[in-house]
């Protein structure tokens, strides 16, 4: 059931926004492509449609987690821990599930967009496999590098989250901060971007089905 809640909000956003830039394709790609100057406009452009909508959705998403965590009398040792442990919360999740909604997007101008969608979801998948994996050394490692399991706020090890996760007895991995969530996000969505960037100026416009 926990797994269930954690992945469902992201497989909805991939499944509702991975196809913005396929539908445009289909709709004017002769006026978007025909200058490339336009294309990163329109790149640019699509990308702050989807960042708005993905963002709006976390806030939301958060809220509704606020509201339960109090229904159900979850708390923080302060208010200060609990609002940067909110923070952090949207930040990486909106850093995650901007990363595969972007990779859906450039998938879907290559294949249908079904495809794009089964394909991203696929590697989301192969992304969370350490979260079923016992605990060792190992498996550690591999949740550092998942850009799925970033956004597990209760795994990492900063003070602040420590001091509200300590109280429920669940284990943090040690040296896995916010800081390297962070980080290592930027780095995968600024790989996509540019992957994106480099896909918009070039792409040829074909009839598909």
């Amino acid at each position: 059931m926990p797994l269930l809640i954690y992945a469902l909000p992201r497989l909805y956003l991939i499944a509702a926004l991975g196809n913005v830039f396929s539908q445009d394709f289909e709709r004017s790609a002769v006026y978007i492509f025909t200058r490339k100057d336009s294309r990163l406009s329109w790149y640019f452009n699509k990308l702050s449609f989807i960042s708005l909508h993905i963002l709006s959705f976390a806030v939301a998403f958060e809220i509704t987690a606020i509201l339960f965590a109090m229904a159900n009398r979850f708390g923080a040792e302060s208010f200060i821990n609990g609002l940067l442990c909110c923070a952090t919360m949207a930040l990486l999740y909106f850093m995650s599930v901007m990363l595969f909604v972007i990779a859906a997007n450039l998938l879907s101008l290559y294949v249908n967009s079904r495809i794009s969608f089964l394909i991203t979801v696929m590697v989301w998948v192969i992304s969370i496999v350490p979260y079923f994996v016992s605990f060792n050394d190992f498996n550690y490692f591999l949740i550092k590098f998942s850009p799925a399991l970033q956004d597990v706020l209760s795994w990492h090890s900063d003070r602040f989250i420590v001091s509200v996760t300590k109280n429920y007895e669940i284990d943090n991995i040690n040296g896995f901060s916010i800081w390297w969530s962070i980080f290592i996000l930027a780095i995968y969505l600024s790989i996509v971007v540019v992957m994106g960037m480099r896909v918009v100026k070039n792409i040829e416009i074909l009839e598909r089905d």
